[in-house]
């Protein structure tokens, strides 16, 4: 896949103020025996003749040694999960088609059905096992791509992290494109895993910008608070608490998913204010994740959870929650002052009380005060910094 003039000229751009940064890391001792190890172990096990005599201790080994889940505090769970639900032969064999079958990559890649194994995770091991062939695919180029201009690629795939056989095809061959300026501007001839520390950088650097256009605020003092919330806050519902949780959250900057993107808020489908269709890559293997009605993400954690609570089922909404205990994460209960006591009783009993500390309540008036705050910071900050 050709890049365009301007395309090719912004990743000069990037290699000029970012091209020491890139030569020192990619001298970097530590990341070398780190690059080398995981490359070794990776195409060791999951060698064509190894592969299928692999057990399960060593695909262990290869789980948790995965970028993917770094924000995991108990990575046995993801591993010992990941077998519950598939089945180690159907993981086994599914590894063995992705890496070695006859179709094209296209193909492979579309008919790997793994639970729990996400694009992230799935490009991983296949850039560690053959780092001159296959990309990552995650959070980092689907935010630098943009950045760089890069626009051959369907708009889902920004704003997906589940992406399809072609998609990932296309992926590849822009990266490809991308290594070889990389290369040609005094960096030898790096792979992947090389050109993923300048994916990296860029990301790095940029990670306070975003794409889309921002919003214009207004200042809280210049109009009703009920014309800033668009209801009165006396008549708030449960649509309106996730909706001010979605805004908020991209307010914030964060990504964010909503469990019912069909809703609406303030005139339009909450599908539309939220910045991603799926939930956090990280968390796939995780039961029930997909109901959890708003999640706060970025790219590394820890991440925020929120559950909306006003019809009675509170402990179903706390169960969601917990099954995210080995996480990084914060769990937030968001509801009607007067459930604060139900909370109270339900979160010290079992199996709540074990993880008492990530569980925290918010008012529905402590939610529009975060709200009103934080939309009133975003114009003074935009004016002070002529943005």
């Amino acid at each position: 896949m050709h890049l365009t003039t301007d395309q090719e000229e912004k990743i000069v751009k990037y290699l000029d103020s970012l091209g020491s940064s890139l030569k020192g890391e990619l001298s970097n001792a530590k990341w070398i025996r780190e690059r080398r190890e995981r490359h070794n172990l990776f195409s060791k096990l999951l060698s064509k003749n190894n592969i299928p005599n692999l057990r399960e201790i060593e695909f262990g080994k290869i789980i948790k040694s995965l970028w993917a889940i770094n924000g995991w505090t108990n990575k046995d769970w993801v591993v010992n999960n990941l077998i519950k639900n598939n089945g180690f032969t159907r993981i086994r064999n599914s590894l063995k088609e992705l890496l070695y079958g006859p179709g094209t990559l296209e193909k492979r890649f579309d008919n790997f059905k793994v639970k729990g194994l996400g694009t992230s995770m799935i490009t991983e091991i296949l850039a560690f096992v053959d780092p001159t062939n296959y990309c990552l695919w995650n959070e980092k180029p689907r935010k630098v791509f943009p950045i760089l201009g890069i626009n051959q690629l369907p708009e889902n795939v920004y704003k997906n992290s589940q992406i399809s056989g072609s998609d990932y095809v296309k992926c590849n061959e822009i990266m490809k494109a991308i290594n070889k300026i990389v290369s040609s501007h005094g960096f030898g001839n790096i792979n992947f895993l090389d050109l993923d520390i300048f994916i990296w950088l860029i990301f790095s650097e940029t990670k306070n910008l975003r794409k889309e256009k921002k919003e214009k605020w207004t200042t809280v003092g210049t109009i009703t608070e009920e014309e800033i919330l668009g209801f009165n806050r006396q008549k708030m519902t449960h649509w309106d608490a996730i909706g001010i949780l979605v805004e908020l959250g991209k307010t914030l900057r964060f990504e964010t998913y909503v469990a019912d993107p069909s809703r609406k808020y303030k005139g339009k489908s909450l599908r539309d204010w939220a910045t991603s269709k799926d939930v956090p890559e990280q968390c796939k293997s995780i039961p029930q994740i997909e109901r959890v009605d708003v999640i706060w993400f970025s790219f590394q954690p820890p991440f925020y959870l929120f559950e909306v609570e006003d019809g009675g089922t509170m402990r179903e909404a706390l169960h969601r929650l917990y099954q995210a205990r080995f996480f990084e994460s914060k769990f937030f209960i968001v509801s009607p002052i007067d459930n604060r006591d139900k909370f109270e009783k339900y979160v010290t009993t079992d199996p709540f009380k074990s993880i008492r500390t990530k569980y925290l309540f918010r008012s529905y008036d402590e939610l529009i005060m975060m709200y009103l705050t934080a939309k009133n910071y975003h114009v003074f900050q935009t004016r002070f910094f002529g943005e």
